[in-house]
């Protein structure tokens, strides 16, 4: 091995021993760790509301970094059952292809950027579900599809809950939210 080599080695060697003595980082690592981006966890609830009552929530979760708007990434979250329209108790008529509605959630956030404690994005999002309850209720023989779709550019405070989109459904008294907190997760 050449001499080079050895000193090289034995230097690095004496450095990695003089920072676990000390527990210090060196400043060059120092300066990488700083300039990493903030992440944030985004917790969004998809909650249908009637009088005030909570019938039912799902939550959706993921993570952004707070400079993605540089990077161009879009950041989502896509979920979805595909739910069989029966045609009644009996099915469909001999013949008749079984049909099927998609129930699902998508959101979309982009141009997602963190300044002075907001997140400031564009979101879209899409709620889309089968009621079968109300149409029984109404002497329906097909369920009821309800879909929601908003779109808009939103701000939030970080780490307070916020309904970013809320629609009423006049016929059946529901009320269909969106809730989104962004939780920093540094």
């Amino acid at each position: 091995m050449p001499l080079s080599a050895v000193r090289t080695a034995l230097g690095l060697f004496v450095l990695s021993l003089a920072i676990l003595a000390e527990g210090k980082i060196p400043r060059k690592a120092q300066a990488t760790q700083s300039a990493m981006p903030a992440r944030y966890r985004l917790r969004f609830v998809v909650r249908e509301v009637r009088n005030g009552r909570t019938l039912q929530s799902h939550e959706y979760e993921t993570y952004l970094i707070a400079d993605s708007v540089a990077s161009g990434l879009v950041t989502s979250i896509h979920t979805g059952t595909r739910a069989p329209l029966t045609g009644g108790p009996a099915g469909p008529p001999p013949g008749v292809p079984l049909q099927y509605s998609h129930t699902d959630v998508m959101i979309d956030l982009h141009d997602s950027r963190v300044e002075s404690h907001h997140l400031f994005s564009n979101v879209r999002a899409e709620v889309t579900n089968v009621d079968v309850g109300a149409a029984a209720a109404n002497g329906l023989a097909q369920p009821l599809i309800r879909q929601n779709t908003w779109n808009a550019a939103i701000s939030v405070v970080v780490g307070t809950p916020t309904v970013i989109f809320s629609s009423d459904d006049g016929s059946y008294g529901r009320t269909t939210q969106l809730e989104l907190t962004a939780i920093e997760a540094n």
